[in-house]
């Protein structure tokens, strides 16, 4: 198997994590305009949600959580090796860090507060209403940033990987 090969191979496996990551992105964004309303949350407004509320912020936590997770564990690395790096060593913030030295990512530390969010919500807080507030409020205000870095993510991706000279 030739280099051109591997990277056609590379390319088809990224194509289709940005197409999964498009799904993550459109539902996420289709769940919060159903869920503006709630916004922002309160222990009030949790405690007295109906159901179709309560679905539709499950929808945003699922799809945050996925569009990040998909991001950061499969595109990234597939971008650097379509850079033409070895990320088979590298830890996770290694990669972060050539990813912003490559100008796909402006500022690290925004990713990390992502995955640190991600992170939170993956917890129920069945006990610490507080919490859950400050989790949910961070989630409505972060999905914006994060499908706004998808965007842009996939305009760069689209002009360094898959349109060269």
């Amino acid at each position: 198997m030739n280099m051109d090969t591997i990277d056609d191979d590379v390319k088809n496996i990224l194509m289709s994590y940005i197409q999964i990551c498009d799904k993550h992105s459109n539902k996420l964004q289709a769940a919060l305009a159903k869920t503006q309303h709630l916004l922002p949350f309160t222990i009030y407004n949790v405690e007295n949600l109906n159901e179709l509320d309560n679905a539709f912020i499950e929808v945003v936590i699922g799809r945050f959580a996925k569009l990040q997770d998909t991001c950061g564990q499969k595109i990234f690395s597939l971008v650097l090796i379509c850079q033409g790096e070895d990320v088979r060593d590298k830890t996770f913030i290694d990669i972060l860090n050539l990813f912003e030295k490559f100008g796909f990512i402006d500022d690290s530390n925004f990713w990390l507060k992502l995955r640190k969010t991600r992170n939170t919500l993956a917890h129920e807080y069945p006990n610490n209403q507080e919490k859950l507030i400050t989790a949910l409020n961070a989630v409505y205000s972060q999905s914006k940033e994060l499908i706004g870095y998808w965007q842009f993510l996939k305009r760069k991706i689209n002009k360094s990987v898959f349109v060269r000279d």
